[in-house]
């Protein structure tokens, strides 16, 4: 990852994308034992109430490619589904 890049984020126990953020720092390592890597982001969208947010299906991936995973890389093709789906929510 590198300031620019863009992120659609991701509710686990809801399997809902819930907002697309960009990339602000370069990534840091704090040594933490779990999730060791970071990086700073600016929310661009964010759908404030899950339950209205759309399914991770609606971009075109299947819930159960998310599992155990703390992150998966998107095609451009599904990126653009997840702005379009969290863009009609406020629609």
């Amino acid at each position: 990852m590198a300031p620019g890049d863009r992120l659609v984020l991701y509710a686990s126990v809801w399997k809902r994308v819930f907002g697309i953020a960009e990339v602000t720092s370069e990534p840091q390592n704090d040594g933490a034992p779990r999730w060791p890597w970071w990086v700073s982001i600016e929310p661009l969208v964010v759908i404030p109430h899950l339950e209205n947010a759309p399914p991770v299906e609606a971009i075109g991936v299947p819930p159960r490619s998310m599992s155990q995973q703390s992150h998966i890389r998107l095609t451009e093709a599904q990126y653009a589904l997840a702005a379009e789906a969290l863009g009609a929510v406020g629609a």
